[in-house]
């Protein structure tokens, strides 16, 4: 396996990506919302907005000019990138399993709408955050994939933004607009992972 075949996997992988998180946009009827919500702290859009450029950057160079900028790149053994590949296969397929549980109540603001209720079925039946999940194991296998430690770092500094600092608030607003029945919910799952039963 050369790294053609593993560019091909990556371009896939992205493509995917585009074209999972348009549909359940388009269905969701979120296609023109603005792509920052007006309740999201302008930290965090500057944050997100200044990292997404090397971001962006790094994945147009791996696709249409790979090796270009050598100093950028990791040599990293063939299992690994493999392992790499078949990661993000899963944490594609999670991320559309979220999509398709969360239905209407898919939303890409901090707070949610008046419409909405408490999904606790599928993957929110075991873990409140699915999605960033997902997306925190997608940028590590397109690192992993890619070998380009810019790809790694970048991803997984905005991906971990938005775990930590941004799932906080978002949380926050679940409780103000849910109360106990979140405060319940949450007693019974794990942030990212399982919880484990006493």
């Amino acid at each position: 396996m050369g790294d053609l075949f593993f560019r091909v996997v990556f371009i896939c992988v992205f493509s995917c990506l585009t074209a999972l998180r348009l549909y359940f946009r388009i269905r969701s009827g979120l296609l023109r919302e603005p792509l920052y919500n007006s309740k999201e702290p302008l930290g965090y859009i500057l944050f997100r907005s200044i990292v997404g450029v090397p971001l962006l950057l790094a994945v147009f160079q791996y696709c249409f000019f790979p090796g270009r900028y050598p100093w950028s790149y990791l040599c990293l053994p063939l299992a690994t990138r493999i392992m790499g590949a078949v990661a993000a296969v899963i944490a594609l397929l999670l991320l559309a399993w979220s999509h398709r549980t969360l239905g209407g109540n898919f939303s890409t603001g901090l707070a949610p709408k008046n419409n909405h209720n408490i999904v606790t079925e599928g993957p929110y039946a075991l873990i409140r955050h699915p999605m960033y999940l997902a997306y925190f194991v997608l940028f590590v296998s397109a690192f992993l994939i890619s070998e380009n430690w810019v790809i790694g770092v970048t991803g997984v500094a905005i991906i971990g933004m938005l775990m930590t600092v941004r799932r906080v608030r978002e949380e926050r607003f679940l409780i103000e607009r849910f109360g106990d029945s979140y405060r319940e919910y949450k007693e019974k799952t794990g942030t990212f992972i399982p919880r484990t039963k006493k």
